[in-house]
């Protein structure tokens, strides 16, 4: 099997799959291109200023326009492909345009399968807070069935209907963690503005309006009818 490049009559020997010989095919991975290049040699691997490892991928679903990816996200998209699980902190849907791949021992440079999960970019920024905020804020933690977390990811769960700010103010009144997170939503005691009643009036007297003029459609229509007749 010859080489399916142009002019290169080198046997194809170790890369049948890309059907190249094994001249372009590191010539490839090193310039993204079988053509002779003047850029020079690229590095494989490139260092980022925070210890991120990027590698010349430029045949990678995910490899930028340089041809460079950084080899966290290539490692899971090897092992879980185009369709992520759901953030393992918070359950959220997750794909490659939102996710962040978050290294569980905040070392950057160790790109283990077993160190990397695919998390959501709110729980990615806040979980390096999560134990400081239980510490410092007394009462904005909440525990149930062993599970800890703050008012604001209590509030983004499935199945619950209140606010942060509300799970906080029942808290600080006094409430269980349950009643907290899962007690039924309430109005506020029936009390309304000056301008939503205002309004509320208004759309009254609008429906009063509309009521006696379809009465009076109805009896003048009645009354056409009975001189028609007679």
């Amino acid at each position: 099997m010859k080489c399916s490049v142009d002019g290169c009559n080198n046997e194809v020997l170790a890369y049948r799959t890309q059907g190249v010989c094994q001249k372009h095919y590191f010539r490839f991975r090193r310039y993204g291109t079988y053509d002779l290049t003047k850029k020079g040699k690229i590095k494989y691997r490139l260092t980022t200023p925070d210890g991120y490892q990027r590698l010349y991928e430029p045949t990678h679903p995910l490899s930028t326009k340089g041809g460079y990816v950084y080899e966290h996200r290539m490692v899971v998209y090897d092992k879980y492909g185009v369709d992520l699980p759901d953030c393992e902190l918070c359950g959220n849907k997750t794909d490659w345009n939102t996710c962040v791949i978050d290294h569980k021992d905040d070392d950057v440079t160790n790109n283990f399968p077993d160190n990397l999960r695919p998390v959501c970019n709110w729980c990615n920024t806040s979980r390096g807070i999560h134990k400081e905020a239980y510490v410092y804020y007394p009462g904005t933690s909440i525990t149930l069935d062993g599970k800890t977390m703050t008012a604001s990811e209590w509030a983004r769960q499935p199945g619950v209907v209140v606010s942060r700010v509300t799970i906080i103010a029942r808290k600080r009144s006094g409430a269980s963690d349950y009643d907290a997170v899962y007690g039924k939503k309430k109005t506020h005691n029936g009390s309304m503005t000056k301008d939503s009643k205002r309004k509320r009036e208004k759309a009254k007297s609008a429906s009063q309006v509309r009521q006696l003029a379809e009465e009076a459609i109805d009896y003048y229509t009645k009354e056409l009818r009975e001189k028609e007749s007679a």
